[in-house]
């Protein structure tokens, strides 16, 4: 909401590489709306939900093609992806790709890139007849089917950022506390630790990710040390808001963990989210 200026950005470097434009507002008060239709979108208003993966689906049933092709207002497709968007598709359709992941590099206005998370890939190309999207905050989607990464040094995406907004550590921590049951699964030694003391997360962490940096590009910048600082934190306050969170709230996040935001938004338009809840609680409670 109120991006007016991101959005002309973004519709004025993708308006000739797309057949439609979708665009999802969440109640601007600005000129947003009004420059999404000067370029021809289809525009919804929705109200925000505090963050994009729900709005995202809903764009995606909103589109008439098959093949969808994804970005943030805040992103801009290189010029590379912008001139074989159309040959890339073209050679999907006849080689059975149903998607295609891109390499993302977090750029700010004020320091220039990071090189924390490069390259970032994501699959932002695809054919969403055959793509799994449950709609967790900056869920990857999962593909069924044929996918490819294309080269990260010829095709990306670049992040455009203001700054390290460390506000949103505060409001992406509030949700992630409920959203899931466990974010450090994956990693026996970060939920062991996290488990102990969150802090340590933090002190440990924060070292080895820039040494992994300075290993891999022999080079370190000011955007590269302050996100990852920014990430140390995120996790120290995640795991110390888990630690604390009431049997209620854990309830809450074995289901959403399981099931996804997605479909429990949909249950809940149903009217069918308690028949939900219920079942999972019994299943998994034995209650």
């Amino acid at each position: 909401m109120n991006s007016a200026k991101e959005l002309n950005r973004l519709l004025r470097y993708t308006k000739d590489i797309v057949d439609e434009i979708v665009v999802v507002d969440g109640m601007s008060n600005d000129d947003t709306v009004e420059i999404a239709k000067s370029y021809g979108a289809r525009v919804f208003i929705k109200r925000p939900l505090g963050y994009p993966d729900p709005d995202r689906i809903f764009a995606m049933n909103k589109c008439s093609c098959d093949w969808i092709f994804h970005l943030d207002v805040d992103e801009i497709p290189n010029k590379y992806l912008r001139n074989d968007l159309r040959m890339l598709i073209d050679t999907a359709i006849k080689n059975d790709i149903k998607g295609y992941s891109i390499a993302r590099i977090n750029y700010y206005f004020d320091h220039g890139p990071s090189l924390y998370s490069w390259p970032d890939r994501q699959i932002r190309i695809y054919n969403k007849k055959y793509i799994e999207f449950k709609g967790l905050i900056h869920e990857q989607i999962k593909i069924h089917g044929k996918l490819i990464h294309l080269p990260q040094y010829k095709y990306y995406i670049i992040h455009l950022k203001k700054n390290i907004q460390f506000k949103k550590v505060a409001k992406y921590v509030l949700i992630h506390r409920i959203e899931y049951e466990n974010p450090w699964k994956k990693s026996r030694f970060r939920s062991y630790i996290a488990k102990i003391n969150p802090l340590f997360l933090f002190l440990l962490e924060f070292p080895i990710n820039l040494y992994n940096v300075y290993r891999r590009y022999n080079y370190i910048n000011l955007p590269t040390v302050l996100v990852s600082i920014k990430k140390g934190y995120y996790r120290v306050f995640l795991g110390l808001l888990i630690k604390l969170r009431t049997r209620r709230q854990s309830i809450i996040s074995k289901i959403i963990e399981s099931y996804g935001m997605i479909s429990i938004l949909k249950y809940k338009e149903d009217n069918r989210l308690n028949e939900l809840i219920h079942k999972f609680i019994m299943e998994r409670f034995n209650f």
